[in-house]
């Protein structure tokens, strides 16, 4: 007879069989839960300004985690939000971060 520990078990393993979601789809609900009521930043080419937007929902289905907002300052480029996987890409936690996204488009190279 072979005995287990949990020292043995892969924890990603343990967290999947009991919550039967990835751990990386848990991350990323958990970081959408910690978005709701908090600023984020886009920076929008087309106005050359950082738009400030109110994060004021969640939308989580099977395939995806929508993040929908408000805006706050600056023009909106899109009006439904955007998905959790655009945070650090194209919408950011900090204007400074926006900032330099925008920099850098404006430099030629891709936000």
């Amino acid at each position: 007879m072979n005995k287990c520990s949990l020292f043995d078990m892969d924890f990603a393993k343990i967290i999947e069989d009991a919550f039967g979601v990835s751990v990386d789809r848990l991350r990323e609900l958990a970081q959408a839960d910690r978005l709701l009521g908090k600023k984020v930043y886009e920076p929008n080419k087309r106005g050359g300004v950082v738009s400030t937007y109110e994060v004021i929902s969640v939308h989580i289905s099977y395939c995806s985690v929508l993040v929908g907002w408000n805006l706050i300052d600056g023009i909106y480029s899109n009006l439904n939000g955007f998905e959790i996987s655009a945070l650090g890409k194209s919408v950011f936690l900090t204007r400074e971060e926006a900032e330099a996204a925008l920099r850098r488009e404006r430099n030629g190279n891709r936000i």
